[in-house]
């Protein structure tokens, strides 16, 4: 504004100048100023208005981009990224999920619904084994009916053809402040199909209360350290031979082996495969994999594991967590927490966090599950990429966490002080997700169904380390193969 001033006081000075000249002239006797120069001053004058016009347009222009400029990331209001894209949602939003309506992501959905009152909509839950069929089926036979369509790294491979390339329509600071380790769940080779709803990483949590007595601050840094710790933590205070507190437990089954052997792998030096989905190449047949199967054996069949695990279901698990009965737990990075607040208030303060444990010359690794939507190519795109803006500002993401306990999508929100105080995990998850992992081959779900069977043949001891190896080996080229027919 102090700019704008002087402007205009020298644009008074002009003037003044250019009048005094005539002024001059008549006073002092001389001639009358002649056409020629009394055009000069016109020209002198208009053109001085001229550039006091397009320089105050300027400094209006700063203004408003200062302006924009003072809006904090991480404190912008829900409707901010949508009027930033030009957006006015509105009409049918239907949205697949192979989760109910009454979801948290659902609940975000019609608080949408709510701001946008010209939005309807319609949330359509497909079993989770009838998912991927439905939807392949659809996009092939050009029937979908979606506008956006829940998803994680695995179906981006598989749908992201038949989706809507909206990078150039989410704002640049946006797309920067998502967590870069998760974009994969919505983004391929840099092209964003959509917007990671929330950050899931697989964590250690542990009792602070048990580690103590045992002599811990944290978890471990290697697996022999967290095996040992694992076993000075389990406790049968009474002697009857049935532990009050166990070492450890986590997640099991079927879809645990298949991600939490991907997951260890890199923690001793090895790797899955290669990565690549036109040339798939295991990796894992080789003295690493032998070292991760081992440690995996270890996790689940030894005296210091929580026997809930047995059951495979991982809501088992997390209770025996929350409930003060484990020292250690290896899980997905606030769903524990979230237990504790709804169901066990007393031990609001119990949980700490740590890395993954690893072998010595090795870095940890987090197991990464992150969601998100992905925007189909139809008529009602900009309704559905608003909801995806929606969804990712900081009230919603506070919403999600709040209601979920998994981690925000925003790097911003990590600087949240009042925030983090309440869920102090979150920094944590968001470094840990900067060096995650996942399998996001096609044949993922397939895989899992056929390597269980063979793992908990190794688990009882019917077959051997390497006999597993081999089979699933076996099993990763026929799999990829089957997909390519």
């Amino acid at each position: 504004m102090e700019v704008k001033m002087k402007r205009k006081m020298m644009l008074i000075l002009v003037l003044v100048v250019s009048i005094s000249m005539v002024a001059v002239f008549s006073l002092t006797g001389c001639k009358e100023a002649t056409p020629v120069e009394e055009e000069a001053v016109k020209e002198v004058t208009e053109e001085a208005v001229e550039e006091e016009a397009a320089e105050e347009t300027q400094v209006e222009e700063e203004v408003t981009e200062e302006a924009e400029e003072e809006i904090e990331l991480g404190k912008e209001p829900t409707n901010y990224w949508i009027d930033k894209a030009g957006i006015v949602p509105s009409g049918d939003l239907v949205i697949y999920s192979y989760k109910e309506e009454n979801c948290t992501e659902g609940l975000i959905a019609q608080k949408f619904a709510d701001a946008y009152p010209d939005v309807n909509v319609e949330w359509i839950t497909i079993p989770g084994s009838d998912y991927v069929p439905k939807i392949v089926m659809e996009l092939e036979t050009g029937t979908q009916d979606f506008d956006l369509l829940y998803v994680n790294d695995s179906y981006m491979k598989l749908f992201a053809d038949s989706l809507l390339d909206v990078t150039d329509r989410i704002p640049e600071e946006l797309r920067n402040d998502i967590i870069p380790g998760i974009q994969s769940t919505t983004v391929i080779d840099d092209v964003w199909y959509g917007i990671p709803l929330f950050t899931s990483v697989f964590g250690m949590a542990f009792n602070k209360q048990h580690m103590a007595d045992a002599g811990y601050s944290t978890i471990p840094e290697t697996w022999d350290e967290f095996f040992q710790a694992a076993a000075d933590t389990t406790t049968d205070k009474d002697g009857d031979g049935i532990p009050e507190v166990f070492g450890y437990t986590g997640a099991c089954g079927q879809w645990a082996y298949h991600y939490l052997y991907d997951n260890i792998l890199p923690t001793v030096g090895g790797s899955y495969w290669n990565g690549d989905s036109a040339n798939p190449v295991a990796e894992f047949n080789n003295e690493a994999g032998l070292r991760a199967m081992e440690i995996m054996k270890k996790l689940l069949m030894s005296d210091f594991s929580d026997p809930a695990m047995a059951t495979k279901e991982f809501n088992v698990c997390n209770q025996s967590m929350a409930s003060g009965q484990v020292a250690m737990e290896w899980y997905a990075i606030g769903a524990t927490q979230a237990i504790i607040n709804a169901d066990f208030p007393e031990n609001k303060d119990m949980l700490g966090w740590g890395p993954v444990p690893h072998d010595p010359g090795f870095e940890s690794y987090a197991l990464n599950g992150s969601l998100g939507f992905a925007v189909a190519d139809g008529d009602n795109s900009d309704t559905a990429l608003a909801y995806m803006l929606f969804y990712s500002s900081p009230e919603m993401q506070k919403f999600f966490v709040s209601e979920y306990g998994f981690v925000p999508n925003r790097i911003s929100l990590k600087d949240d002080a009042d925030f983090v105080s309440k869920f102090p995990y979150i920094p944590g998850a968001i470094e840990a997700a900067e060096n995650s992992v996942r399998y996001t081959g096609a044949n993922e779900d397939d895989l899992a169904v056929k390597y269980a069977p063979l793992i908990e043949r190794y688990f009882d001891d019917t077959i051997t380390a390497q006999e597993l190896l081999d089979e699933m080996e076996t099993i990763f080229y026929e799999s990829w193969a089957e997909l390519n027919e």
